[in-house]
Protein backbone atom coordinates (compact mmCIF):
# COMPACT_ATOMS: atom_id res chain seq x y z
CA UNK A 1 0.00 0.00 0.00
CA UNK A 2 1.78 3.07 -1.00
CA UNK A 3 0.51 6.68 0.13
CA UNK A 4 2.81 8.46 -1.03
CA UNK A 5 5.94 9.81 1.00
CA UNK A 6 6.16 7.80 4.19
CA UNK A 7 9.19 7.76 6.61
CA UNK A 8 9.72 3.83 6.84
CA UNK A 9 11.86 4.88 9.83
CA UNK A 10 12.01 7.46 12.05
CA UNK A 11 15.31 10.25 11.05
CA UNK A 12 17.47 10.71 14.22
CA UNK A 13 17.51 14.39 15.37
CA UNK A 14 20.79 15.02 14.64
CA UNK A 15 20.36 13.92 10.92
CA UNK A 16 17.60 16.69 10.31
CA UNK A 17 19.94 19.13 12.38
CA UNK A 18 22.63 18.35 9.96
CA UNK A 19 20.39 18.83 6.38
CA UNK A 20 18.88 21.81 8.37
CA UNK A 21 22.17 23.40 9.00
CA UNK A 22 23.09 22.69 5.43
CA UNK A 23 20.10 23.92 3.76
CA UNK A 24 20.30 27.22 6.22
CA UNK A 25 23.74 27.47 5.17
CA UNK A 26 23.07 27.17 1.62
CA UNK A 27 20.22 30.11 1.83
CA UNK A 28 22.55 32.36 3.48
CA UNK A 29 25.05 32.08 0.66
CA UNK A 30 22.81 32.40 -2.00
CA UNK A 31 21.46 35.67 -0.09
CA UNK A 32 25.04 37.42 0.29
CA UNK A 33 26.37 36.69 -2.90
CA UNK A 34 22.30 38.28 -4.04
CA UNK A 35 23.15 40.96 -1.82
CA UNK A 36 26.44 41.68 -3.24
CA UNK A 37 25.10 41.42 -6.93
CA UNK A 38 22.57 44.45 -5.53
CA UNK A 39 25.28 46.32 -4.09
CA UNK A 40 27.26 46.42 -7.45
CA UNK A 41 24.54 47.07 -9.61
CA UNK A 42 23.51 49.80 -7.64
CA UNK A 43 27.16 51.63 -7.69
CA UNK A 44 27.84 50.64 -11.35
CA UNK A 45 24.31 52.64 -12.20
CA UNK A 46 25.15 55.33 -10.32
CA UNK A 47 28.80 55.84 -11.53
CA UNK A 48 26.89 55.34 -15.19
CA UNK A 49 24.55 58.23 -14.47
CA UNK A 50 26.81 60.12 -13.14
CA UNK A 51 28.76 59.99 -16.41
CA UNK A 52 26.03 60.43 -18.53
CA UNK A 53 24.57 63.56 -16.35
CA UNK A 54 28.36 65.34 -16.93
CA UNK A 55 27.65 64.56 -21.06
CA UNK A 56 23.90 66.44 -20.37
CA UNK A 57 25.94 69.13 -18.72
CA UNK A 58 24.64 68.30 -15.13
CA UNK A 59 21.22 69.04 -16.82
CA UNK A 60 18.73 66.03 -15.61
CA UNK A 61 15.72 66.69 -17.49
CA UNK A 62 17.29 66.45 -21.36
CA UNK A 63 18.94 63.34 -19.83
CA UNK A 64 16.08 61.42 -18.68
CA UNK A 65 14.05 62.71 -21.47
CA UNK A 66 17.05 60.58 -23.81
CA UNK A 67 16.72 57.82 -21.41
CA UNK A 68 12.86 58.18 -21.36
CA UNK A 69 13.44 58.03 -17.43
CA UNK A 70 11.89 59.31 -14.94
CA UNK A 71 13.78 62.35 -13.13
CA UNK A 72 13.03 61.55 -10.28
CA UNK A 73 13.96 57.45 -10.22
CA UNK A 74 17.33 59.41 -11.57
CA UNK A 75 17.16 61.74 -8.55
CA UNK A 76 16.78 58.95 -6.50
CA UNK A 77 19.54 56.36 -7.80
CA UNK A 78 22.46 59.35 -7.71
CA UNK A 79 21.74 60.15 -3.88
CA UNK A 80 21.97 56.04 -3.29
CA UNK A 81 18.38 55.91 -1.35
CA UNK A 82 17.57 53.76 -4.19
CA UNK A 83 17.03 50.26 -2.44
Amino acid sequence: MNQGLIWQRPVSFSAFALVASLVLAGYISYWSQRDALRQLEAHLETALIQQLLKRYDGTLAPMARALQANRSTLRRKLSGKDA
